[in-house]
């Protein structure tokens, strides 16, 4: 009889480290999927917060081109205007390109390309 008792006592303690074990993966299961659900709403919001920016410049954009049509094109206002939006367009190109991780990359190293593209200076 002792035996039987001592049987059933090692099934149900083998029982009892499966279900420990099963428990702690599932919340080991549950764990991993906060957090990837935490990235996730962090790429949503970094998504949405470049959309505002890009909704933004689009507006800035279509303002200069407002004011572009409003200049004489032969003045010198409006030859600066343009080599400042030139000038804006090899930042942001640089920008862009840049990553802040990697020193070869940083937007201090003009690109060749882009600055010899827009490295003339319009005059009237």
């Amino acid at each position: 009889m002792a035996s039987k008792s001592q049987a059933q006592t090692e099934v149900l303690a083998a029982d009892c480290a499966r279900l420990e074990a099963a428990d702690r993966v599932q919340r080991e299961s549950w764990e991993v999927a906060r957090r990837l659900q935490r990235s996730v709403d962090e790429l949503q919001a970094a998504a949405r917060e470049k959309d505002a920016e890009t909704d933004r410049l689009r507006a800035e954009a279509a303002d200069a081109r407002k004011k572009l049509q409003d200049f004489p094109t032969n003045s010198c206002e409006f030859m600066l205007l343009l080599n400042y939006i030139d000038f804006c367009s090899v930042v942001n190109v640089e920008l862009r390109d840049s990553d802040p991780e990697d020193s070869r990359t940083c937007a201090e190293t003009p690109n060749s390309k882009e600055v010899g593209r827009h490295a003339r200076i319009r005059t009237p």
